[in-house]
């Protein structure tokens, strides 16, 4: 039975079997945009550090995407 077949790869992406290699372990996950790691189970955060919060945090809203909140509304 391949690696693949226990559907591995998360978040959509694409299972690979790998031929000659030991069957346990005889897949490759293609990621989607924004996931990474072996089965792709880790999402890519995006920094803060590209917007500039002068008097206030920056917070995640999503995965591509920051906003800035002023410490005094």
């Amino acid at each position: 039975e391949s690696g693949c077949a226990s559907r591995p790869c998360l978040h959509n992406a694409t299972c690979e079997i790998l031929i000659g290699v030991n069957p346990v372990s005889a897949y490759r996950c293609h990621c989607r945009s924004g996931y990474t790691g072996r089965n792709c189970e880790v999402a890519i955060i995006t920094s803060c550090e590209r917007i500039s919060c002068v008097h206030g945090r920056c917070y995640k809203i999503d995965l591509y995407s920051e906003i800035c909140k002023c410490e005094n509304n």
